[in-house]
C-alpha cells in the first residue's frame, strides 16, 4: 500500500504534466493561429497589391493607349553592342547629360542610324536615373502613325509615362480621367506633377515626321515648360532649319548623327563571320573595306 504522501506526490505531477502539456497546446495554437494570421495578411496584401497595380494599368491606358516602351525595347534590340559609344563620348552629349533644363538636336541623314541612337540614349538615361524624381520619357515617331502626331498625344505620353514611375496614382489624375479632360486641363496636370520632380527628360526620335504646325506646337510647348521647369529635351530630325525646327531653339548645340567607320567595320565584320571559313581573311578585309566606303556614313 504506498503512502499517502507520495500518492499525493504523483497526483501533483500528473497534473503538472497535464498542465504543461495543455499549455503546450495552447501555445501551438496561438502560434498556428499568429501564422495563419500572417498568411492570411500576406495574401490580403498580395491581392491589394494586384488589384492596384491593374487600377494603374487601367489609368495610364485612358491618359494613353501607346505604350513606347514596346518600341524602345524593339529598337534596343537592333542595336549593335559596341557601337554608338562615340555619341555617347561627344563633350557636348556630356554637357547636356549634366545640364538641368538643356536642349540637344540630332540631324542625320536617312539611314545614319538615328533611331539606334535616340535608343542608345534612352536606355543610358533609363539605367542612369528610374526614379520618379528624374522621369525620362520618349516618343518614337514614324510616318506610319500620322494619327499620333499631335499636341495632345505628346502630352498623353509625356504624362503616361511620368504616372508610370510615381509609387502612387495621383488622386488629381485620377480624377482627371474619370471623364474626358481637354487638352489645356492635361498639361495643367502635368506641370502640377512635375512641380514635385527635380528634372524631366524628353527624347523625341523623328521628329522630322510631325507636320508643321504639330511640330512648331509640340517644340512651343517643351520650350514653355523649360522657361519654368528644369527639362532636358533632346530630338533626332533628318534635317534642321526653320521648318522643321523652332526659332527659340536655333542657338541650341547640335550633335550630327552619322555612322562612323569604327561602327561600320565593327558591324560588317560581325556580319561577314560566317564567311572567314569559306574565304582567306584578306579577301574578308577586302569586303569590309568595300562595304564601308560605299555605305558613305549610313
Amino acid at each position: 500500500m504506498s503512502h499517502p504522501t507520495v500518492q499525493c506526490t504523483d497526483n501533483i505531477s500528473r497534473l503538472s504534466l497535464e498542465i504543461r502539456t495543455a499549455i503546450k497546446a495552447v501555445g501551438a495554437g496561438i502560434v498556428d493561429l499568429k501564422i495563419s494570421n500572417i498568411i492570411v495578411q500576406d495574401n490580403t496584401t498580395l491581392i491589394l497589391d494586384q488589384l492596384s497595380a491593374q487600377r494603374k494599368k487601367e489609368l495610364l491606358n485612358k491618359i494613353c493607349n501607346v505604350d513606347y516602351l514596346q518600341q524602345h525595347s524593339d529598337a534596343i534590340k537592333r542595336h549593335h553592342i559596341g557601337t554608338g559609344n562615340w555619341f555617347l563620348l561627344e563633350p557636348v552629349y556630356q554637357q547636356w547629360t549634366k545640364s538641368s533644363s538643356g536642349t540637344l538636336i540630332c540631324p542625320g541623314a536617312p539611314g545614319a542610324g538615328k533611331t539606334i541612337m535616340a535608343a542608345l540614349v534612352i536606355e543610358e538615361l533609363l539605367r542612369a536615373a528610374p526614379c520618379p524624381q528624374h522621369p525620362v520619357t520618349f516618343i518614337y515617331y514614324n510616318y506610319k502613325s500620322r494619327d499620333q502626331q499631335s499636341l495632345r498625344h505628346a502630352l498623353e505620353t509625356v504624362l503616361r509615362q511620368v504616372v508610370t514611375v510615381l509609387p502612387k496614382i495621383p488622386d488629381s489624375v485620377e480624377r482627371l480621367f474619370s471623364y474626358t479632360p481637354s487638352t489645356h486641363e492635361i498639361g495643367s496636370a502635368l506641370r502640377e506633377l512635375l512641380r514635385d520632380c527635380q528634372q524631366l527628360t524628353i527624347v523625341i526620335d523623328a521628329l522630322d515626321e510631325c507636320h508643321d504646325h504639330i511640330r512648331a506646337d509640340i517644340l512651343s510647348w517643351i520650350a514653355d515648360l523649360q522657361s519654368s521647369l528644369a527639362v532636358r529635351f533632346l530630338a533626332t530630325t533628318r534635317d534642321f532649319h526653320a521648318n522643321i525646327s523652332h526659332h527659340i531653339f536655333h542657338s541650341q548645340p547640335l550633335l550630327e548623327v552619322k555612322a562612323s567607320r569604327h561602327d561600320l567595320e565593327l558591324y560588317t565584320r560581325s556580319r561577314a563571320t560566317g564567311l572567314r571559313a569559306k574565304a582567306p581573311s584578306d579577301l574578308i578585309e577586302d569586303l569590309v573595306n568595300g562595304v564601308v566606303t560605299a555605305a558613305d556614313g549610313m
